[in-house]
């Protein structure tokens, strides 16, 4: 049998190499679409259909402090960190129990975490137990749960949330021992304005912000 020539050998790794070059852009180019797109599609804004203003009650439970409150609250994401400002408005000018407040909301995926925090006051975390729903829909029900001291006494918190895009409710609940559980609160709340919200693919970049 022959030897190959110098020439012939040289030429045949350069078609090899030219062969396997070929092959590799050839699967390059057919990768699924849907696996492209799942790489670069960016993750919803979970806080996009809370936004807007809302009107309804708060029913207070605790003793000594039952009765019903007519409130307005305007949601809107806070400019400076990844996180929620809610500004309460209970009763109108000139009522008796007229009144203003903030408090700051955080929902933390990555840790299971909710961040509650009046301004001027001393952040609350609380963890959440079931968020994987809420995340992937930007609406559905979830609760948390924190334990804290006053004193020597221990307590339990509990709180349960629900979005739908013209509804809005969370409950309070407080627990000497961690199981059972008495409301302190309940919020019932209707959209008011704006329109419907944006949805989650049009809002997706705000997380960013």
């Amino acid at each position: 049998m022959a030897t190959p020539s110098t020439n012939q050998v040289t030429g045949q790794r350069t078609i090899s190499r030219l062969a396997r070059a070929t092959i590799a852009l050839v699967m390059l180019l057919h990768i699924p679409t849907s696996a492209a797109s799942a790489q670069t599609s960016p993750a919803p804004n979970i806080y996009a259909n809370f936004l807007g203003t809302w009107s309804g009650t708060q029913r207070a439970f605790k003793p000594g402090q039952e009765g019903t409150h007519a409130l307005e609250l305007k949601i809107a994401q806070d400019g400076k960190k990844n996180r929620l400002r809610f500004d309460y408005t209970y009763g109108k000018h000139g009522d008796k129990e007229f009144s203003r407040t903030r408090r700051f909301v955080e929902i933390n995926p990555d840790k299971s975490e909710l961040i509650l925090q009046w301004q001027g006051d001393s952040a609350d975390h609380y963890k959440i137990l079931d968020l994987s729903e809420f995340v992937r829909r930007g609406l559905g029900t979830f609760s948390a749960s924190m334990a804290w001291k006053e004193g020597r006494a221990r307590h339990f918190s509990q709180f349960t949330l629900s979005l739908e895009p013209d509804s809005l409710q969370w409950q309070w609940e407080e627990s000497p021992n961690g199981l059972n559980y008495e409301p302190l609160s309940l919020f019932t709340l209707k959209r008011v304005g704006p329109a419907p919200p944006i949805s989650l693919q049009e809002a997706a970049a705000g997380r960013s912000n």
